[in-house]
């Protein structure tokens, strides 16, 4: 997981460079906004981004979650 500001800037920057999403942003709630895509290696990425209404640690932008894509 990675946080991205602004979320949808980065993901038509990533589609037009060719990656596909699993997910396009999606409001997940009222604090956070999300997209999923496979890179390259076939890992899973989420991307996303906080609202102004949930504030982020700085111990939250520093994980990641990425899962081995499985076929």
């Amino acid at each position: 997981m990675f946080e991205t500001d602004p979320l949808e800037e980065l993901v038509a920057n990533l589609m037009a460079s060719g990656l596909q999403f699993v997910q396009l942003p999606t409001a997940t709630t009222a604090a956070w906004q999300k997209a999923t895509l496979y890179d390259p290696a076939g890992n899973l990425v989420t991307l996303y981004r906080a609202t102004a209404q949930m504030p982020i640690t700085a111990s939250l932008r520093a994980t990641s979650n990425v899962m081995p894509h499985t076929d």
